[in-house]
């Protein structure tokens, strides 16, 4: 039988969340990320609403714990964020547009923000950058 489309997408996301949380010495087990691929029309409303911006973008972020960059999140550190269904910490969710081709480089970019990091500034976007090519080159 021939994989489809969306079990490519669903084993390009848990392999670049698996690549992802090893490369941060972060055990996958334990923490967990919410993926949503939608429409340009549905990543533009959410664009609007939450950064004030009108415009499509490739790739939205919404954490739900304040993880600074390079910190491991833990039990002991979110104790009142664990899903009780799966005793997983609950890091946020990560919009993806589908127009995007490149799914798995803007995966692993919306997951580096719910740990944390950010690109506010150039050393802070070349520092991403590092980190997310090896993450790429991992998976």
């Amino acid at each position: 039988m021939s994989e489809t489309a969306e079990d490519k997408i669903l084993n390009t996301t848990q392999n670049a969340f698996r690549a992802t949380c090893e490369l941060l010495s972060i055990d996958p087990s334990t923490v967990n990320a919410n993926f949503h691929l939608i429409t340009a029309a549905e990543i533009k409303n959410l664009n609007n609403i939450y950064r004030g911006k009108d415009s499509v973008t490739d790739t939205l972020s919404f954490p739900l714990l304040e993880i600074v960059a390079g910190e491991k999140p833990t039990v002991e550190k979110f104790p009142y964020d664990i899903n009780p269904d799966t005793n997983k910490l609950e890091l946020g969710d990560i919009m993806v547009c589908e127009d995007e081709a490149e799914i798995a480089f803007l995966y692993v970019h919306s997951l580096l923000h719910l740990f944390g990091y950010s690109h506010d500034t150039e050393s802070d976007y070349d520092a991403m950058m590092q980190l997310t090519q090896k993450i790429m080159e991992a998976i």
